[in-house]
């Protein structure tokens, strides 16, 4: 998909825009909190969890409305914080019920167009909890709108939650939506699989940290190099025999194992150290294993 990348502002001045929030959990408590602290009003909250979403509605000094009303000509934005398997359906119904508003949802992984009209999307990268705030030094957001009489209140939105926007489309943000579950939620995953296993033999975990942290700064300070090292690449039998052996009583985690050996086999097809890699790179490389 094509991608245009808006030069990161500083904070904007505040703005002041109507918006409804469809949906009461996390995302909608830490995105519609950052658009109220902004001087936007919300004009109500609508959520199948009554008491989740009166306290919502409560917080943002908003009415907390049925699901769904009949017509309404509200005709500002409508924020639909729901799990990407509900949006299409929640989608058509709050088209229904707010005909002339702009309908926006926060996923990184769902196409702007589930949306019917009008639509954007704004998608923070980062984990959403109720009660915390997004970091705008740090954070990156992304941003898409179907209309161009849009864009700018849109792209206000998009600033009112980070100092780092940019406008992204539909396919290339799911590309980067599918790599940042690869590099956080499964890392995380193996990270926390790692910590049980070490507890299993009674294995201090805190004895891997430092090769963790290795790992990362080499990949974010020379993201070009080559530092695969390790048992897959080597093609190293005894030893991949040997772990398997110890993920015996895991399955799941033991197909993963597998799995995982066979793509770096794949992506590495010779034995042989990747030339591009000086004798001084690699040694600063974590390669214990």
């Amino acid at each position: 998909g094509t991608t245009r990348a808006a030069r990161p502002r500083k904070s904007q001045k505040s703005f002041s825009m109507k918006y409804a929030v469809v949906g009461s959990g996390n995302a909608a408590w830490v995105v519609a909190q950052a658009w109220s602290e902004r001087e936007n009003a919300c004009h109500g909250v609508l959520s199948r969890d009554a008491k989740s979403g009166q306290a919502l509605a409560t917080a943002l000094h908003a009415q907390n409305l049925p699901l769904w009303p009949t017509s309404n000509p509200f005709a500002g934005v409508v924020l639909l914080a729901v799990s990407d398997d509900a949006l299409p359906a929640v989608a058509q119904e709050a088209r229904r019920a707010f005909p002339n508003a702009l309908l926006l949802h926060l996923s990184g992984a769902t196409d702007r167009k589930v949306l019917p009209g009008r639509s954007a999307v704004v998608w923070p990268m980062a984990s959403l909890q109720r009660g915390g705030r997004l970091n705008h030094s740090k954070t990156h957001v992304y941003w898409e709108v179907s209309d161009e009489a849009d864009r700018l209140e849109v792209e206000k939105l998009a600033h009112a939650l980070s100092n780092h926007c940019h406008e992204l489309l539909s396919d290339a943000r799911l590309a980067l939506h599918t790599a940042a579950t690869l590099s956080n939620n499964f890392v995380t995953h193996l990270l926390v699989e790692s910590r049980r296993l070490c507890n299993e033999f009674n294995v201090d975990p805190r004895w891997l940290h430092d090769l963790w942290e290795q790992t990362v700064k080499m990949q974010i300070n020379h993201p070009t190099g080559d530092w695969q090292t390790g048992p897959a690449r080597r093609r190293d039998e005894r030893t991949l025999s040997g772990h398997l052996r110890i993920l015996n009583e895991r399955p799941e985690l033991a197909q993963a194992y597998q799995a995982l050996t066979a793509s770096i086999q794949a992506s590495y097809p010779s034995t042989s150290a990747d030339p591009s890699v000086t004798e001084d790179a690699l040694k600063q490389a974590p390669n214990s294993l």
